[in-house]
């Protein structure tokens, strides 16, 4: 059976917010990418409020979207499991953040190691970095994800490759 999907190129991707500046920092993203996720934004965690940083950001997948890095600090609360609750409080707060959108989000590895080096002006000076985890966010238009998960500008799908109904 052949699937019926087709991309509309000339369709103007809309976001819960915009940031004018996103496209003056990142030359090949998507220009119809408007979506840019808080400097500070505050989630819960278990049932404690805890305010995450967004450290770093860069685009991914031949411009479909932007990564962002946010640094997420625990302090005396940090257990054994905590990565699953940061999971669910970052899953919980994109999907308000996204909701009535055309972008979807990926919450990939949460650790205590972001694999590179964080900035630390980045992080406010009286948190306290002890228990700092990191998370990998990505956030992509439904558009920019084709059929079989790849992404890129309008996924690389030619409409030709699909028949319309």
């Amino acid at each position: 059976m052949k699937r019926h999907f087709r991309v509309d190129a000339s369709k103007k991707v809309e976001a819960a917010k915009s940031s004018p500046s996103l496209h003056q920092a990142f030359d090949d993203l998507d220009e119809r990418f408007t979506f840019d996720l808080d400097d500070e934004f505050e989630i819960y965690v278990r049932n404690d409020s805890v305010t995450c940083y967004t450290i770093d950001s860069k685009v991914f997948g031949n411009g479909a979207g932007l990564s962002y890095t946010v640094a997420i600090p625990i302090g005396e609360g940090d257990f054994w499991d905590i990565d699953r609750f940061i999971q669910r409080g970052l899953e919980e707060y994109l999907s308000e953040q996204l909701d009535g959108s055309d972008y979807t989000y990926g919450v990939n590895e949460i650790s205590k190691d972001p694999g590179f080096d964080v900035d630390a002006s980045d992080i406010p000076a009286n948190v306290d970095t002890y228990n700092l985890y990191f998370a990998d966010v990505e956030v992509v238009p439904y558009q920019n994800i084709s059929p079989y998960g790849e992404y890129g500008i309008d996924a690389g799908v030619d409409s030709s490759d699909y028949e319309e109904e």
